[in-house]
């Protein structure tokens, strides 16, 4: 059986638990198809479902500038700016084969306007914190807090 047919197979059950173990994937195909699927095969079944739910990474940073202009149009008077890095290729006005020009993307700033005005009234305190993002692409999610 095909990977991508198992995704499709096992779609319900992994949008109703998406941290499903992969033992437990095995066991119900074992059980349903008697297919002996390996740990390699289980977490392809399971990352194409997922991708499927969810969408994949670069597909949501493909619609970053949706998000952007959404928050800009729910509340007006906010600042959204989003950083792109593109590649020094990019200023050739001759595509090269092979090589990704897209911009990617690099950080993104919100502030929304109700926080603007509470910030007026404070005192002149800022703390700052941060976390590591743990994900595909990894990075640093920074915040002022006043």
């Amino acid at each position: 059986m095909s990977s991508k047919w198992l995704s499709k197979a096992f779609m319900k059950k992994i949008y109703e638990n998406p941290k499903m173990k992969l033992r437990t994937l095995i066991r119900k195909a074992h059980s349903k198809w008697n297919v002996d699927l390996t740990k390699t095969k289980a977490a392809i079944v399971k990352q194409r479902a997922l991708d499927e739910i969810n969408g994949t990474y670069a597909e949501q940073y493909r619609r970053i500038h949706d998000y952007a202009t959404d928050l800009l149009k729910l509340n007006p008077g906010s600042t959204v700016q989003i950083q792109v890095e593109r590649p020094p290729e990019f200023q050739l006005e001759i595509p090269i084969p092979g090589k990704d020009m897209r911009p990617r993307f690099e950080r993104i700033y919100i502030c929304l306007d109700a926080y603007k005005r509470s910030f007026m009234v404070c005192r002149p305190m800022i703390g700052l914190d941060g976390c590591f993002i743990k994900t595909l692409y990894g990075g640093q999610l920074l915040t002022a807090i006043g």
